[in-house]
Order: structure tokens, then C-alpha cells, then sequence
């Protein structure tokens, strides 16, 4: 990968190398050999070659946060899905991603933090938290995420960062009473 700006790296289950570059797409090392997709070939847009974040599910498919939103590809490159603000994330500004114990998605941007619970086969229910839910700030900085070993949650922002047990948050689902004074 000479001449490459690799921004973030990980390693799949598989043993694949995957590398998020800035501006030149996603890149997998198997077996000696590199492949590369770049994510304007969907989006129509450069922001989406600028890798911010990687992380595999528990599909083995690798989940990728650009400046253009979250795409979703195969071990092969192929999109599998993409997220952005047109169906359902704050922003399109990824800049963390992390898989809790039991699967979901977790995803901090440029406007909070989502939860990607998964709904069926590649459906996905997505619930936003931001400030008023007790987050450190709206705005999560790059490669500040982390998982421990007992699955508890890292992201971090320009106002510290919020830690949490995926399995402890919950949503009532009522709606706020609203007060007109």
C-alpha cells in the first residue's frame, strides 16, 4: 500500500486486513493480494473515499463511516446497505463505529450517537441520542471508540467522552410532555 494514507485499520475474523485510507476508498489485504472499492462508485460522492471508521459485525460484513454516511459491504466489497440522514442517521458525518456483544451497531457522528439494533435479515432499527440524553456533546471525534473485554462501550468527543453497557440503555418510547408556558 505505498503512497497510501491509511487512516484506520482492523483485522477481520477471516484474517483479512482491511484498510481505510483518506480519499482513496477502502482497501483488503488476503493472502498477499489487495483489492479496493471505492465507495463514490455508490455514492456519486469523493467524501465517501475518506475512511474515518471499520468495524466487522457478527455477519462478517464490514461496516464503513465516511464523511458521506455508513456503508455496509460483503468480504467481497459489494454494498449491502448504506445509512445517512435520508433514512434515519443524524448526520452523515461518521466518525466512530463499534459492534456491542449481542450484535448491534453502535455509530457516533458529527450529531450524536446511534444505535443500530438489528430488525430482521439486513433491517435495522436506528434510535439517535444526542446532549439531551446525556451525551458528553453532539460532535464525536474520530478514532476515539473502544470496546473492553466486558463489552462496555468508549466514544469520545470534544467534551470528554460517554461510556455505557449496550445492555443497560434503555428507551421508554413515550413521548416527552410538552409544557406551553
Amino acid at each position: 500500500l505505498k503512497h497510501e494514507k491509511v487512516r484506520k485499520m482492523i483485522e477481520l475474523s477471516g484474517g483479512t486486513i482491511v484498510f481505510g485510507t483518506f480519499g482513496e476508498g477502502v482497501k483488503c489485504l488476503s493472502d498477499g493480494v489487495v483489492s479496493t472499492r471505492l465507495l463514490s462508485d455508490f455514492s456519486k460522492s469523493v467524501d465517501s473515499d475518506y475512511i474515518n471508521a471499520l468495524c466487522e459485525d457478527d455477519r462478517k460484513n464490514i461496516w464503513i463511516g465516511t464523511w458521506d454516511g455508513l456503508f455496509v459491504v460483503d468480504t467481497l466489497l459489494n454494498l449491502v446497505r448504506r445509512f445517512d440522514t435520508s433514512n434515519g442517521l443524524p448526520s452523515n458525518e461518521i466518525t466512530g463505529i463499534l459492534s456491542d456483544l449481542s450484535g448491534d451497531i453502535w455509530v457516533s457522528g458529527m450529531n450524536g450517537l446511534s444505535h443500530l439494533e438489528k430488525a430482521g435479515n439486513e433491517d435495522y432499527k436506528i434510535t439517535n441520542y444526542s446532549e439531551r440524553n446525556g451525551l458528553q456533546g453532539s460532535y464525536f471525534t474520530t478514532y476515539s471508540t473502544l470496546r473492553t473485554r466486558d463489552g462496555e462501550l468508549y466514544f469520545g468527543g470534544y467534551n470528554g467522552f460517554n461510556r455505557f453497557y449496550p445492555e443497560l440503555v434503555r428507551s421508554d418510547g413515550k413521548a416527552p410532555i410538552v409544557k406551553i408556558t
